[in-house]
């Protein structure tokens, strides 16, 4: 029988201080809210994050503050900044377009039209910025949002995602759908690529990089897609990719972490820490900042800059945190149950070397979980 660390019954409520360090270079980062959190994205020296009815804004993405919402503003699911200007768009903005220049703080409708399905995401380049959504719609905004017209679109498939570079806008969607641009304003449809369900796509350093349900994909024109291993369980799905500081992250479910360092071409996991949905990623001035559910913000700086990470009192509503002394080389599953019958891991093995090792877990709806620790 394999030797288990025995398990023991948590009350789920808020996690306290932790001051020893955790088994990976992400740290946890009070949030201040329960609300779920999907997009987090960089500009003009400062991170923002969008959620369920919410809004966050943060310089140094450890500290962060609340932003205020207008009142259609339901949940933001995108954001992009440029020449100034930060774009929000949203599944429940009833179809609106928003802009921003004080980082957040108060956003201003731009765009509203209740005969036009809405928009998914929105994305800036060279001047630009470009939001894609159902049926294929396009629009663009030449002047930092304040207007926005049609571009057009050789696709009646829903667009997820666009991104720009190598002077080229390529935007992805359902059934392999891809579709580019020069301008944003008249679009190609590519051939049907083998992507079956395009989700996230990024651009950084010459390459895209598209993410779809548990599979990536790489291209440098935008036409020609080469699959890429995702090392991560199968049913564990990726939801947003970024680039910056010479790697690729892309995130996920159950605290799914992956990163390459070779154009995306071949990747790895990093330990988390988390058993929470993760929903989007970002890079800027050298720190790494994820968002998921639970108000859940994570931060890792990259290696050279500056401050190594800490763990600060912690402020993440519904959620758990296990700690134990490992042994050296020994490989830990944390598992959990709700009737101490039935055992699911949860999360990644985590490598023992000696030193304290730190476990969070989001509690969804369950108020209450036995945990065990097995030694694999």
């Amino acid at each position: 029988m394999k030797p288990v660390i025995p398990f023991v019954w948590i009350l789920v409520s808020l996690l306290s201080s932790s001051p020893a360090p955790g088994q990976t270079n992400w740290s946890l980062r009070p949030s201040n809210t329960s609300k779920n959190l999907s997009v987090v994205a960089f500009g003009g020296g400062a991170f923002l994050i969008g959620g369920s009815a919410i809004s966050l804004n943060s310089t140094n993405g450890l500290t962060w503050a609340t932003n205020a919402l207008n009142q259609y503003d339901d949940s933001i699911t995108s954001l992009a900044y440029g020449n100034g200007t930060w774009c929000a768009a949203g599944s429940f903005f009833f179809n609106h377009l928003e802009t921003s220049t004080n980082n957040g703080r108060t956003w201003t409708d731009r765009y509203y039209d209740r005969n036009v399905p809405f928009d998914l995401t929105v994305a800036y380049g060279n001047g630009t910025f470009a939001a894609v959504g159902y049926s294929g719609n396009i629009r663009y905004s030449i002047d930092s949002g304040l207007t926005w017209h049609f571009g057009l679109s050789p696709t009646s498939s829903m667009l997820r995602s666009a991104a720009y570079g190598n002077a080229t806008w390529v935007a992805v969607g359902d059934d392999g759908t891809v579709v580019t641009s020069a301008d944003a304003q008249l679009w190609i449809l590519q051939p049907r690529t083998t992507i079956p369900c395009c989700g996230q796509i990024g651009y950084g350093a010459g390459t895209f990089v598209v993410i779809s349900g548990n599979q990536i994909f790489t291209s440098t024109n935008g036409s020609d897609w080469t699959p890429r291993t995702n090392p991560a369980p199968g049913s564990h799905s990726l939801h947003d990719v970024a680039y910056g500081g010479g790697t690729w992250v892309a995130v996920g479910d159950s605290g799914t972490i992956i990163l390459s360092t070779d154009a995306g071409q071949t990747w790895t996991i990093e330990n988390s820490g988390l058993a929470i949905n993760l929903f989007g990623i970002a890079y800027g001035t050298g720190i790494w900042v994820a968002v998921g559910n639970n108000g859940t913000i994570i931060t890792s700086q990259t290696l050279g800059g500056g401050e190594p990470p800490l763990v600060p009192t912690l402020q993440i509503e519904r959620a758990v945190e296990l700690g134990w002394q490992s042994q050296d080389g020994a490989v830990y599953q944390v598992q959990c149950s709700t009737n101490q019958s039935a055992w699911q891991d949860t999360g990644y093995p985590i490598l023992g070397d000696g030193q304290s090792k730190k476990f969070y877990d989001g509690a969804g709806e369950t108020s209450k979980k036995f945990y065990r620790i097995q030694v694999k």
